[in-house]
């Protein structure tokens, strides 16, 4: 996509990937549209943006974990008579801990943010880019959208959901003008770990590397990616050549580690 002139939706666009991809959108000549919760953060953004030559930035504040809130953004950019032409899903979260004993609600309030707001957001919008035959979705998945992960269970399985969506969603668009991609980081520095509450004791990737990827990805009409060859390799092929119940074992004592 040329992305001059275009305008850019870009969810958790506070901190993080998100931020980085406002970042890099809006120095491509995209008008971008930043959702997240925190309006402080969001506002301070959007002036660093027009300080920098950017287009005037769109901020909606929006807790997208409500029920009513992919409705009520829709309504709110259709007031604003905002042509959407890309949409960043990025807003998610992950909890930590055994299944039975994360609390009911932070498991459906993760659901609702990581599975619904993303594939509701995709069906407000998608319908206007076929329309127009031009358009761009990225979803973001994650390494573990390729396998199962003992004490972040949901946070695994919402992220599978949005790589097989992303990737029948691919399909289901060629020839439309609309271009799909499920991107896959691995573990990366942002505030994912802050809200999680807990600190990986791994190398972390840095949120401009995985939107380069991402953009990288797009030239290449690519379905998927995974951000880092290192990550490919133990996300894609380690599962696959590792027994499953083995994999499982594997993977438990490696959570049981891998934070501090």
């Amino acid at each position: 996509m040329d992305w001059n002139r275009t305008t850019s939706l870009i969810t958790g666009a506070s901190s993080g990937i998100g931020l980085e991809f406002a970042r890099e959108l809006a120095a491509r000549g995209s008008r971008v549209v930043l959702v997240a919760r925190d309006e402080t953060k969001l506002r301070s953004l959007a002036a660093e943006l027009v300080a920098q030559g950017a287009v005037e930035p769109v901020v909606i504040p929006m807790d997208l974990s409500r029920e009513e809130s992919i409705a009520a953004l829709k309504r709110e950019t259709d007031a604003r008579d905002l042509r959407i032409d890309a949409l960043i899903n990025n807003a998610g979260f992950s909890n930590h801990g055994a299944i039975a004993e994360i609390p009911s609600e932070d498991q459906s309030r993760l659901i609702r943010l990581n599975v619904l707001a993303m594939a509701g957001l995709v069906r407000e919008y998608l319908p206007g880019m076929i329309e127009r035959h031009r358009g761009t979705i990225v979803n973001l998945g994650s390494i573990v959208s390729f396998h199962p992960l003992p004490t972040q269970a949901a946070y695994a399985a919402s992220k599978a959901f949005v790589l097989s969506y992303t990737e029948s969603l691919w399909q289901e668009t060629r020839g439309t003008g609309v271009e799909v991609l499920a991107l896959c980081p691995g573990v990366t520095s942002t505030d994912f770990y802050k809200t999680l509450g807990k600190e990986v004791i791994l190398p972390k990737r840095t949120p401009r590397m995985v939107v380069v990827t991402a953009l990288r990805a797009l030239e290449s009409d690519k379905m998927t990616v995974v951000d880092g060859w290192l990550n490919a390799l133990q996300s894609r092929w380690f599962p696959r050549i590792v027994a499953r119940r083995m994999f499982m074992r594997l993977a438990g004592a490696i959570m049981g580690r891998m934070y501090r």
